[in-house]
């Protein structure tokens, strides 16, 4: 069974960023920083990460 997460919400310069909390650091949605830096980061850009690096969870 996948572990589920609750989102918290962030509001850097009145910008929504969802976040979980995962041994104890905040761990953000890539398209939504992307947002934030008005930069396009999609499925392209998270091959380039190293494994360590990225991860997808489901959000209740």
């Amino acid at each position: 069974m996948k572990e589920h997460y609750e989102p918290t919400l962030f509001l850097p310069h009145n910008r929504p960023l969802h976040a979980i909390w995962r041994e104890s650091q905040a761990v953000f949605c890539v398209r939504e920083l992307g947002r934030l830096m008005r930069r396009c980061l999609d499925d392209h850009i998270v091959c380039k990460l190293d494994e360590d690096q990225h991860k997808a969870v489901s959000q209740r």
